[in-house]
């Protein structure tokens, strides 16, 4: 079962394994554009719209909006180079300098006696 299913009085639901398992990767990489996720938030869906209650309307407006919907990761991962990419020594070296330098500009402006009066102090934050 990879899809809610009401059948009289009985529920069904997807087991934990699928659900924790390919169901959540393909949900957080792709979301609702993979057919299976798509399937399986429709099915959730229209078992809620069971109820005729006032939120079935948004429900059906959120069922037929539901193809634009895309996960934040998904988004991130169209804008990045795949991860079998090589990154040359020295853009990496780079990288490792700056983020470096980062934690260290972080760090420096902790007062070791009373770290939460640099809250107060600096703006930035």
């Amino acid at each position: 079962m990879q899809i809610f299913k009401l059948v009289g009085n009985h529920l069904y639901v997807p087991d934990f394994e699928y659900l924790n398992g390919e169901l959540l990767y393909t949900s957080a990489t792709e979301g609702v554009k993979n057919p299976k996720v798509k399937a399986y938030v429709d099915s959730i869906l229209q078992f809620a719209m069971k109820d005729i209650g006032e939120g079935a309307n948004f429900l059906a407006k959120l069922s037929q909006d539901l193809d634009r919907y895309q996960t934040i990761e998904a988004g991130i991962l169209q804008e990045f180079t795949p991860t079998t990419a090589q990154l040359p020594l020295d853009a990496g070296l780079r990288l490792v300098c700056e983020c470096c330098d980062k934690l260290e500009a972080q760090v420096s402006w902790i007062d070791i006696e009373n770290p939460l009066a640099a809250l107060d102090i600096d703006e930035r934050f």
